[in-house]
């Protein structure tokens, strides 16, 4: 009986972590992916204050920190953060001087400091933040979270069955063979 209650309870909790992958990449892909900009937030401001700097990471375990972009407008309270996963800013560094007016079009953030839902920044018509960037990591994060909640939901439900994999696979060669003509 513990046995089948303890299968059981593992069951669950790799079914909530699939739950959890598949719900944040949807939830990602219907609020990140094909925004329009001429509905996102804007913001039109001079700059302040504009720095590479790191910053803490939200994270369950452990303390990570990521360089980034950071700046701020003149007229507006957010905390601005471009992150690349490269973490190279020198373009922008020398694009972005104190003064410059600037308009950034960004996302809302619930629980960072600072917005790193930056989709476009542009300076005098020119982007030099684009939002085909913005999309283009969003989608990549999206589908990997996808792929890993397929991944965990289909693990858990074959091995929940108890789905012997070498099994399947020797029987699909064993029932090739038997119709082949000798």
């Amino acid at each position: 009986m513990t046995t089948k209650r303890n299968r059981l309870v593992n069951f669950i909790i790799l079914l909530f972590i699939s739950l959890y992958f598949l719900a944040g990449s949807t939830f990602s892909l219907i609020n990140d992916v094909n925004v329009n900009l001429s509905k996102s937030k804007s913001v039109t401001g001079r700059v302040i204050y504009a720095d590479i700097r790191q910053i803490q990471n939200i994270t369950i375990r452990w303390t990570s920190y990521s360089r980034v972009f950071y700046f701020k407008l003149n007229n507006s309270s957010q905390k601005f953060a471009v992150h690349n996963s490269y973490e190279g800013y020198d373009e922008l560094q020398r694009a972005l001087k104190l003064g410059d007016t600037i308009k950034v079009y960004y996302g809302s953030t619930l629980l960072d400091d600072y917005n790193r839902h930056i989709f476009q920044i542009e300076k005098n018509g020119r982007a030099l933040i684009d939002y085909k960037d913005y999309n283009k990591r969003a989608s990549e994060k999206a589908g990997l979270g996808l792929f890993i909640g397929i991944v965990v939901l289909a693990g858990a439900m074959m091995w929940f069955k108890r789905f012997n994999i070498p099994k399947f696979l020797d029987s699909l060669v064993s029932d090739n063979q038997k119709q082949q003509p000798t």
